[in-house]
């Protein structure tokens, strides 16, 4: 890989940084799996549905958008059209938030973008070193590798009819907040934070996608925990600028604990506010185990760096272990109730 790099940065030509487009791609994660489950013409159509929404965000999609195998795109951008890390979650946002309907299948994009160091004077195709490269980075990421139900089509078709459901919940607005105090262990009335957990504000008629509880395991099944994690922190954040006096959490999937572009805009609103950071706990469910620790360090970090807190709940009846811990450094943690009693026991 070293050498593909090495090889492209020698040949290429210097360009102009003010006048070079830079390459962005965005990798579809769960094409593969869509194939299996749906056959080969519904994912082209996956792919081809995916490049017509992106293409909204160039001026010449023809010619700024380039398709690498079946589930790699690249993006020439100009540095006017915002050569930044709000750009990248732009993408993803556009191209993943709502489902695609594709013969009476609705498939949620599961997108990873990121930057290469391609640059050139005008769009064009890439050659095969700088293909090797796109690839290899794209696919060089922790978000990439979770289960997603390979060779359990019949499973992984009724996921993604939960996931679909939820993203129309969430496009259309229909998400409110549940309440829920999570109280001091030194005094059963005081309130350390109150936590707000996702709610459909309509009446819902799908089971599925009635509570929190039900739907977010499809979703991590799936790699889309973040479709709705990043709704909620925004929207609990959103809170706590209206009403200084709040001190408020948003619990998200351990799944969605990644350093990348899509948490870029929630770390902007935490260091524009610092007054509402510092009443801000993101709290980490210890449902699942972290895709990786490298990761969730760098993110939690960077979370602590803009004046908000980390919290970890569950603990000691999940898959996250003490590294896990030692990897997130909670201010917070809340004991699973089977640990305690299995601790009160002994």
């Amino acid at each position: 890989m070293q050498q593909i790099e090495t090889a492209f940065r020698i040949s290429a030509q210097p360009v102009p940084a003010e006048t070079a487009f830079r390459g962005a791609f965005v990798y579809a994660s769960n094409s593969l799996r869509v194939r299996e489950a749906f056959g080969q013409p519904v994912a082209r159509e996956f792919i081809a549905r995916i490049i017509g929404r992106l293409g909204a965000f160039t001026p010449d999609p023809a010619q700024q958008i380039v398709a690498i195998g079946d589930d790699c795109l690249v993006l020439w951008l100009r540095p006017d059209e915002g050569a930044t890390e709000d750009v990248l979650e732009n993408l993803m946002v556009l191209g993943g938030t709502e489902p695609i309907c594709i013969d009476g299948h609705d498939l949620v994009p599961a997108l990873h973008a990121g930057w290469t160091e391609l640059r050139t004077a005008a769009p064009r195709p890439l050659s095969a070193d700088e293909s090797s490269y796109v690839l290899y980075a794209s696919a060089s990421c922790s978000a990439l590798h979770v289960g997603m139900w390979r060779g359990h089509a019949e499973r992984f078709r009724s996921d993604m009819q939960i996931a679909a459901s939820v993203a129309r919940m969430y496009a259309a607005d229909g998400v409110d907040c549940e309440w829920q105090g999570v109280v001091s262990p030194y005094s059963p009335l005081s309130i350390l934070y109150w936590r707000g957990v996702p709610r459909p504000s309509k009446e819902i008629i799908d089971v599925h996608v009635a509570s929190h509880e039900v739907f977010m395991p499809p979703l991590e099944r799936l790699g889309l925990t973040r479709l709705a994690d990043r709704a909620q922190a925004r929207r609990v954040f959103g809170r706590l600028l209206e009403d200084p006096s709040l001190r408020l959490a948003c619990r998200i999937s351990s799944m969605s604990v990644r350093h990348d572009s899509y948490w870029s805009q929630l770390f902007a609103l935490l260091k524009a506010h610092p007054s509402a950071a510092g009443r801000f706990t993101l709290e980490i469910s210890g449902r699942t185990a972290l895709p990786s620790l490298e990761d969730a360090r760098a993110f939690c970090e960077a979370i602590r760096q803009r004046g908000a807190r980390i919290a970890m709940a569950g603990f000691g009846s999940g898959p996250v272990n003490l590294e896990g811990l030692q990897a997130c450094g909670p201010q917070t943690l809340l004991l699973d109730e089977s640990f305690v009693g299995r601790i009160a026991c002994r």
